[in-house]
């Protein structure tokens, strides 16, 4: 194979660059220090390797420890993958934000081994997010290292705990009873190799096993109660997906969120992933909630390809990866899609992802082939000289997508109509109440008096079994045999205790996590993920604002409105009989906000202080006052989000300020 030598001027992707300590090479393990820059003006923009020198082009300039990943392309793949770190000055760990990703520190350098196209993990990645589940967000780049060029990679997220990644209330080693148990837990199956050594074994339908392996918390910190509790999870979801029993209360549907393990599997199939249920496989599940399938993650063996060279060819348009007599993964895979309930909702999610306009309709599939190629076809050439590829890649992409139409068809066949589904009709239930953001006297202990409130609007008692909130970042699920007559509501909590003080009544039930302060998405479901109601509030306009704590909480005027949409919610201080606050509107305002130079704040009762803090805590600026209004000058401080805490002679109060 004949490798040119490449040196990179130019781009139109983002630059990485990365210069060892010394120059040494890149060991498989343990991480070894490096300086890492990434060059990035912007999209549309040329990036120059030359651009190092101006501040303004670069994206990210600091310490990082780096090592090799990946044993199969490690020991089979000249070009390497990469995973590393980013430290701070003082050589702590450091959550940055590299190319508009959400912060964290741990990162990964995908080079696309055994892939010809140079897109398979990206764009497999690209439409699980489209369909609304999480799956590791990346950046296309080119990258040098020690002063030679690797080629083209994407810069993409770690799977990890994170409130950006995968999103779970981390377990701690002393979280051994009750709700505390039961999460959050990140569970793959897949090699064992290193520190990945198997935690259980379960059997598949090729008469071997499939490892499982704690990937959250880590093999060496799981307890042996953590260890026992989520191995029942999954050997509990064996035996109800072995008997088909659908059964709300008992069966597979209390144990796993369908919509998760539906999506997972349409992703991994529709791709004919080798891999897919054996390795590189997945789970997530939070405290006090359903087990969840995904991230997907590894699809180099896809969309026909394989390791060729090796004698395999396992990625057909015209088998089930889950039965196709190699890895096949545990055997609770065929047995969901064999059971006519599990199978009734796959098939009902397949045709409308697959429906003209939506993220799997063969053109819309080939629309994202197309934008990457056009993204990328100049990396890619230099790429291929650089590692000596002699595939021709325009004709790899054609065949791609002609095997993903035939994909398609092949799989369409296979499914039901997808219509009268068990247990598809759904009750009349509103999420009608919202306080997300409490205020509080001193600003502690705000999430514990968060609530929702879900009203039955419909004219017949509602069963509540198996109805739950769907989705990461909140859990609830409604305890079996709980019934909702009609016109009446429950309130839901952070905190019985907070909030039985502070509103004089028990709440329903507690949820666990919190609501976000800026804003997310409440999805209820039913027990087969079917959507009874979903809200996506936010903390800005139009949206009211005062309910971003200022003492209101959010509350639809009418039951029979939509939602979704912010003109057809208000505010209130009140529940039944309940004051929540006993101050008018406006208690303190400032003015303007945004604003670049000067801000006001008036208060009906006497201001004593104002303190200035920026987002990390620390104090900018504090100001006595004996007066119903002062002014603070803020022309020497950067442009950001600060919050003002305003002590009156009555009471405290948080607010956010904006300095454009």
């Amino acid at each position: 194979v004949f490798m040119e030598e490449v040196i990179l001027e130019t781009s139109n992707l983002p630059i990485v660059i990365i210069n060892t300590e010394v120059g040494q090479s890149i060991p498989n393990e343990p991480k070894i220090g490096a300086s890492m820059i990434i060059i990035d003006n912007g999209e549309g923009m040329q990036n120059a390797v030359t651009d190092v020198s101006n501040l303004e082009s670069i994206d990210f300039d600091g310490a990082i420890q780096i090592e090799i990943r990946g044993a199969t392309s490690n020991c089979c793949f000249d070009k390497k993958q990469y995973a590393l770190t980013t430290y701070d000055e003082v050589g702590e760990k450091d959550n940055v934000s590299l190319l508009s990703m959400p912060k964290e520190n741990d990162w990964i350098l995908n080079g696309f081994a055994f892939d010809p196209s140079l897109m398979r993990d990206y764009i497999s990645y690209q439409l699980s997010l489209k369909m609304g589940q999480y799956a590791s967000r990346g950046r296309y780049c080119e990258v040098i290292l020690n002063g030679n060029y690797q080629g083209l990679y994407v810069l993409q997220e770690k799977l990890k705990a994170d409130d950006n990644r995968i999103d779970i209330n981390k377990i701690d080693p002393d979280d051994n009873e009750g709700k505390s148990l039961t999460g959050g837990y990140i569970t793959k199956s897949d090699k064992t190799e290193g520190i990945d050594v198997a935690a259980w074994y379960m059997d598949n339908y090729n008469g071997w096993q499939t490892a499982f392996i704690h990937e959250h918390p880590k093999p060496d910190e799981v307890t042996s109660l953590q260890n026992q509790y989520i191995q029942d999870v999954f050997f509990d979801l064996e035996r109800e997906a072995s008997a088909h029993d659908a059964d709300l209360e008992n069966g597979y549907p209390a144990i796993i969120d369908l919509p998760s393990f539906i999506d997972f599997m349409i992703v991994n199939e529709l791709a004919s992933n080798a891999d897919a249920y054996q390795y590189s496989t997945y789970f997530h599940k939070d405290r006090a909630g359903k087990l969840r399938a995904g991230p997907v993650w590894d699809f180099n063996l896809t969309y026909g390809n394989d390791l060729f060279s090796w004698g395999f060819d396992r990625s057909h348009t015209y088998v089930w990866q889950f039965d196709d007599g190699d890895n096949m993964g545990a055997k609770f895979w065929r047995d969901l899609y064999e059971d006519p309930t599990f199978k009734c909702y796959l098939s009902k999610r397949w045709l409308e992802l697959t429906a003209p306009g939506q993220p799997l309709h063969p053109s819309e599939i080939n629309t994202l082939i197309d934008q990457v190629h056009d993204n990328t076809k100049e990396a890619v050439a230099r790429n291929y000289a650089r590692w000596g590829i002699s595939d021709d890649y325009e004709q790899h992409l054609v065949a791609m997508k002609r095997w993903i139409y035939d994909r398609v068809s092949w799989m369409t066949i296979q499914m039901d109509n997808g219509q009268n589904c068990f247990g598809e009709s759904v009750p009349k239930l509103v999420i009608n109440r919202i306080n997300y953001h409490p205020m509080t006297e001193d600003g502690d202990g705000e999430k514990d008096l968060e609530f929702i409130e879900i009203t039955n609007a419909g004219s017949s008692t509602v069963d509540l079994t198996g109805i739950y909130i769907g989705g990461t970042g909140l859990v609830y699920q409604f305890p079996a045999n709980s019934l909702l007559e009609a016109g009446n509501s429950v309130f839901l909590a952070n905190e019985t205790d907070a909030f039985k003080e502070a509103y004089q009544f028990l709440p329903f039930d507690e949820f666990s996590r919190s609501l976000n302060n800026g804003g997310q998405t409440i999805s209820l479901l039913n027990g087969f993920g079917m959507l009874i109601d979903e809200v996506t509030y936010s903390d800005e306009a139009p949206w009211p604002i005062e309910a971003d704590g200022e003492g209101y909480f959010l509350v639809l005027t009418d039951l029979d409105t939509d939602n979704n949409d912010a003109a057809n919610w208000d505010i209130e201080n009140t529940l039944p009989y309940i004051t929540l606050s006993n101050v008018s509107d406006p208690v303190v305002s400032v003015y303007p906000n945004p604003t670049n130079e000067r801000v006001q704040i008036n208060s009906f009762s006497s201001l004593e202080s104002v303190m200035l803090y920026d987002l990390s805590g620390s104090l900018i600026k504090e100001l006595k006052a004996q007066h119903n209004s002062l002014s603070l000058d803020l022309q020497h401080l950067e442009r950001g989000i600060y919050i003002l805490h305003i002590r009156t002679d009555k009471q405290s109060y948080k607010r956010k300020l904006i300095i454009e």
